[in-house]
């Protein structure tokens, strides 16, 4: 199965519980298709970032768009890392290793 026809997999399986739970009607979901490495500026500034595929390096765009006080979850190499902002260009961080994610493909 090839990214494309994974990515379509996932969009047919999010329609059909929409259409079930009736989410988007609801407000409680909104379908967003782009890349992610960007953030969703539309709708920044964020209490908490959660990835689920694994990146080489945490993204400038996160960083910009996530509260003084919040927190990014990624998986970044074979590690779980959480990184919470201090300030605007302070982040603690720390590192839970042992873990294996898929990658996280931008069109960078």
């Amino acid at each position: 199965m090839n990214i494309g026809s994974l990515a379509k997999h996932k969009w047919d399986f999010g329609e059909k519980n929409n259409s079930k739970y009736n989410f988007v009607e609801k407000g409680i979901v909104e379908f967003i298709c782009s890349d992610g490495s960007k953030g969703y500026e539309k709708e920044a500034p964020f209490d908490k970032i959660l990835v689920s595929a694994t990146a080489i390096r945490i993204s400038d765009s996160w960083k910009k768009q996530l509260k003084v006080g919040g927190r990014i979850v990624t998986p970044m190499n074979s590690s779980i890392w959480l990184f919470i902002k201090k300030s605007e260009t302070e982040f603690e961080q720390k590192e839970y290793p042992g873990f294996v994610f898929v990658p996280l493909i931008n069109k960078d």
